[in-house]
């Protein structure tokens, strides 16, 4: 199942993050990349195409930027951080509106007591990305 779908499909759309969420996003990306060994073609297949199930080094990659950024704070999802987040990443007033019923929705439905950033990563980003729908919320552009 599609997580994180393409730049050019209807999940992203034409809204650039702001200079210090994306500079933090790029020092987090840096930083995880190397940790877990992906490589620049595996990031570009994880965020062109998907990030699946059974790619194990891309959850944990994932999951060490969530950690990173503060989206995972002690091994579960902070709500509270990834409201705070909103608004470095939309600048609409609205779509933060959005970005935090996506955030609220999904601190009812992620998984709690997991212990593995990894498997927690790939909860938050399937339920984001199933939300975000919900609420006809675009993620906004990083790179």
């Amino acid at each position: 199942m599609p997580l994180l779908s393409s730049r050019n499909s209807k999940f992203f759309k034409d809204l650039r993050a702001s200079p210090e969420f994306k500079e933090k996003f790029h020092k987090s990306l840096e930083k995880c990349q190397a940790e877990f060994h992906v490589t620049p073609e595996d990031i570009k297949k994880m965020f062109a195409e998907d990030l699946s199930a059974d790619d194990e080094n891309g959850k944990c990659m994932m999951g060490c930027m969530f950690a990173d950024m503060g989206t995972i704070q002690n091994n579960e999802y902070s709500v509270e951080n990834c409201l705070g987040m909103n608004k470095e990443k939309y600048t609409d007033p609205k779509d933060v509106e959005k970005a935090d019923e996506v955030v609220k929705a999904c601190g009812k439905e992620v998984p709690t007591g997991l212990n593995n950033n990894c498997a927690l990563a790939y909860e938050i980003i399937k339920c984001y990305k199933a939300e975000a729908e919900k609420h006809d919320l675009k993620m906004p552009e990083v790179f």
